[in-house]
């Protein structure tokens, strides 16, 4: 059940231009592949989402809990407004499924849903490559399945 899930993410231009009303919008832009699928999309996420799923994700590791899970989309956040949901349950202590549901934002019929196994290092190096995105000190992250 190999896999991996990419993470980038593109700040508004208001970021760089003082000029401009700040916007904390930006394109988060996710493709997730496993043994058979392979999806891709970009989605208008606050970055300071972007930021609290990172912090959470790590805490979620240390936790006991069974399931951590993330999405954004529109409205309700279920059926053709899901854009984007993240899944982690907990299969032992340092091991994970990830389910990952990417549609497109356009047209949200499209859409893939697959998982793939991964365990407890190797989302500790995703979450420290994410804040770096977010830094924009790297351009994506790569969560890697075992």
């Amino acid at each position: 059940m190999s896999g991996q899930l990419s993470l980038g993410y593109l700040y508004d231009s208001s970021f760089d231009d003082p000029k401009k009303p700040r916007d904390d919008f930006g394109s988060l832009r996710l493709s997730v592949q496993s043994a058979d699928f392979f999806g891709r999309t970009a989605f208008w996420v606050q970055w300071q989402d972007v930021r609290e799923f990172a912090d959470d994700l790590v805490a979620y590791t240390a936790s006991s809990v069974a399931v951590f899970s993330r999405q954004w989309g529109y409205n309700l956040h279920e059926g053709d407004d899901l854009i984007i949901r993240l899944q982690f349950d907990r299969l032992a202590k340092d091991e994970y499924i990830l389910t990952a549901e990417l549609a497109d934002g356009h047209q949200p019929e499209d859409r893939v849903l697959t998982r793939f196994k991964t365990n407890s290092q190797a989302v500790l190096w995703f979450v420290r490559d994410v804040k770096k995105v977010m830094d924009r000190d790297l351009a994506e992250a790569i969560l890697l399945g075992v």
